[in-house]
């Protein structure tokens, strides 16, 4: 196939993709914080953000610089993302071994109850590291580190991006684009639609409140499990391949038409309608994650773009986060989990107002702390180390086949 000419190092919109990442990792942080003061109820849709800019940046990587076998392509991405993935899981792991043992020594817990935590903590464990958890309902959304499920979820991506990539990539004009787009939501609906209706499941985050003015749609009585592979967000992740394609084939009329402050309007509408979809009634279920997630991208999307041009401090603010955003997806659950029983003690007994008092500290200081631990887990997977484990683990593999 033949590509188009290299991407003008001139282009706006890669500039762009940090700050969306950057807000996406805030929401993403103030809707798991324990405390309900901070919390910002649309805050789990950053994960829309990062589907589709992991659809768009895996596509354009492809399509731009990325000449290798697939084979090549699957051990770069597994050395991207899994040796920082299992570093938070042994560290979970650790604090929760650690965590169950002090409460024995020292708040003399029931042996066979402590017991039976280091068991199934180290069961956990392995499962998480073989990638497993979305297969379990009791583990997907498990303690120390819920936010886990995402990593198993978007390698579900990784596992058809091949075939998905070559399918796309045939689309040269803009009706086979539509075509490819609608074949993916239908997928996407058809499958929802099986989860929810037939098979009792809700869609990731659905437990959470939404806007408090709107009726709640009725709720199952089910899990999650079905929402953790690949086809209940397909639409989206196609939705992300097309734009980094037609980015690359024709980066200009791209550009002018995604950078358009009625886009971003039209965007955030389109977003407030998905979000009317979660109260209707569960036939919205269906539609809604596909809807927000287009709406959300065109307005984040030109949101940036607007910060970029006026408020260049909080856009290279922003930015840096995003840079951050894995580190910080990895890690933020382990510091909740250590640091929320340590303030626990300290409110007991507060007034309303040295309550909120301690609770506004106690965020401060979880940010920094956060910070800190992100800061810390992108230096290992900036390190040699980490960039060997994968190619290390399968030349060892190697070895030991038959």
């Amino acid at each position: 196939m033949k590509i188009q000419q290299p991407i003008s190092s001139t282009s706006h919109l890669l500039k762009l993709l940090d700050f969306c990442r950057g807000l996406a990792i805030i929401g993403v942080f103030s809707i798991h914080y324990p405390l309900s003061e901070f919390k910002i109820w649309f805050g789990w849709q950053g994960v829309h953000i990062f589907i589709i800019l992991s659809a768009f940046g895996l596509t354009y990587s492809r399509l731009s610089r990325n000449k290798n076998s697939w084979k090549e392509w699957f051990i770069k991405r597994a050395a991207r993302i899994l040796p920082s993935y299992w570093l938070i899981v042994l560290i979970g792991f650790l604090l929760v071994m650690m965590n169950s043992i002090l409460n024995y020594i020292f708040k003399h817990d029931n042996l066979v109850h402590t017991i039976h935590l280091l068991v199934s903590t180290t069961a956990k464990a392995i499962i998480d590291i073989l990638l497993l958890r979305n297969f379990f309902v009791k583990l997907q959304s498990g303690f120390p580190n819920p936010a886990l499920w995402f990593v198993p979820f978007i390698i579900s991506f990784y596992l058809i991006f091949p075939w998905l990539y070559n399918q796309v990539v045939k689309s040269r004009k803009i009706k086979d684009y539509i075509l490819v787009l609608s074949v993916a939501a239908s997928v996407e609906f058809i499958y929802r639609a099986i989860s929810i209706y037939w098979l009792h499941n809700i869609p990731i985050a659905y437990v959470s409140d939404f806007l408090p003015a709107l009726p709640k749609s009725e709720l199952i009585i089910g899990h999650q499990i079905l929402f953790g592979f690949f086809p209940s967000r397909i639409g989206e992740f196609v939705l992300g391949m097309i734009g980094a394609i037609v980015f690359v084939r024709n980066q200009k009329k791209f550009e002018n038409f995604i950078l358009n402050i009625w886009v971003g309007v039209a965007g955030l509408f389109i977003c407030i309608a998905g979000d009317i979809l979660l109260h209707v009634g569960l036939w919205g279920w269906v539609f809604s994650d596909f809807v927000i997630a287009v709406g959300l991208i065109f307005f984040v999307i030109n949101l940036a773009f607007v910060a970029q041009q006026r408020l260049s401090p909080l856009f290279r603010g922003l930015s840096k986060l995003g840079d951050l955003s894995y580190c910080i997806y990895l890690c933020h659950y382990l510091v909740f989990f250590f640091l929320t029983t340590k303030f626990d003690k300290f409110t007991v007994g507060a007034s309303s107002v040295n309550l909120s008092i301690i609770n506004f500290l106690g965020l401060g200081f979880t940010i920094i702390v956060t910070a800190i631990a992100s800061w810390g887990l992108m230096k290992f997977d900036k390190s040699k180390f980490a960039k060997t484990i994968i190619p290390n683990l399968i030349a060892k593999l190697r070895l030991t086949s038959p």
